[in-house]
């Protein structure tokens, strides 16, 4: 079986709840669709997830309580016979609060099972850098998808520089009032052995 392709990607900023277009994707009977919702702020018990129907997410959310806190999901749902133009987003419930969602698209995962081994979890404190964990897929050509995220405070430019070993790499960030949320995603097509991603680098002084 080939591995999954890769459709694209539609982003969006902002604490409050709102719809994400998905049009741009083209998406398909079957695609899967990913929200990697990523927040900045002083509590590690802010909201972030999907409210729209059929959703569910791949593991609990992931927070780090730190001086300045993260909070994360990534959210999951296969598209139906009519697949879905939009996906919402829940608010966070500060005002101050910095968040980026980013959403990516892939066609051709198995129609059966879509994650082929337990996803891995790593959560660090003092730094807005992230180094991801070890991974062993089962199956040749799975596709494995690194997302990270940082917080720091507000006004920074900090984003994270492209690792060699991940492909499609994209990498931005959102400031709010008060906090800094830097974010970074690509994937990787497994063909044997474990996979440890580069840990990220920060590309300006922020650091």
């Amino acid at each position: 079986m080939a591995a999954p392709s890769y459709l694209g990607e539609v982003v969006r900023n902002g604490q409050g709840s709102g719809s994400i277009d998905l049009t741009p994707l083209g998406l398909q009977t079957n695609d899967i669709v990913l929200v990697m919702d990523a927040c900045a702020s002083n509590a590690n018990t802010r909201g972030v997830g999907v409210s729209t129907s059929g959703y569910a997410n791949v593991a609990a959310k992931i927070s780090a309580n730190d001086t300045y806190d993260c909070n994360s999901i990534v959210a999951w749902k296969r598209m139906g016979v009519t697949p879905d133009t939009s996906v919402t987003v829940v608010a966070t419930g500060n005002s101050a609060d910095a968040r980026r969602t980013t959403v990516r698209a892939y066609r051709g995962v198995d129609a059966t099972t879509y994650l082929d081994v337990a996803e891995v979890k790593t959560v660090g404190t003092n730094g807005l850098l992230f180094d991801s964990g070890a991974i062993t897929p089962t199956t040749v050509d799975s596709l494995i998808v690194v997302f990270g995220m940082g917080a720091t405070v507000n006004g920074g430019t900090t984003a994270y520089s492209a690792p060699s070993d991940l492909v499609d790499w994209a990498a931005n960030y959102h400031n709010s009032a008060s906090f800094h949320c830097a974010i970074g995603v690509g994937h990787k097509v497994w063909a044997a052995s474990a996979f440890n991603p580069e840990a990220l680098r920060g590309v300006d002084a922020v650091l």
